[in-house]
């Protein structure tokens, strides 16, 4: 599991989290917003397994979305339910050659709760 964050202050918080919960296996990525940089940052935990994006309105213009996908192993799945209004720029061919399933759904359906 991942916790992605741009604030420092929020980040140490999450480090903190992470000290209490040692039994989940996650790691914790600060975002540059450069490519490049978080996917690395990713990189070094291993493979992304799945990616849930709940990413607010304000994050229209992060990169994370793309660092994140281009982390991923082949045949893995990525849950888009985030307000982000803007189109987002998505690694096609990377997608496309490891089988990756992207799926949008905003909030959840009413069996789900």
């Amino acid at each position: 599991m991942f916790a992605l964050t741009t604030r420092h202050s929020e980040h140490k918080r999450l480090l903190q989290m992470r000290e209490r919960e040692r039994y989940i296996q996650h790691g914790i990525v600060q975002l540059k917003g450069n490519v490049e940089e978080d996917l690395a940052s990713f990189q070094q935990f291993g493979p992304v397994d799945a990616y849930i994006d709940i990413s607010l309105r304000p994050a229209n213009t992060s990169t994370h979305i793309r660092s994140s996908l281009m982390a991923f192993k082949p045949f893995e799945m990525a849950s888009l339910m985030g307000t982000i209004s803007k189109d987002m720029a998505v690694p096609y061919v990377m997608a496309e050659l490891n089988n990756f399933t992207i799926r949008g759904q905003y909030m959840y359906e009413r069996e789900d709760a």
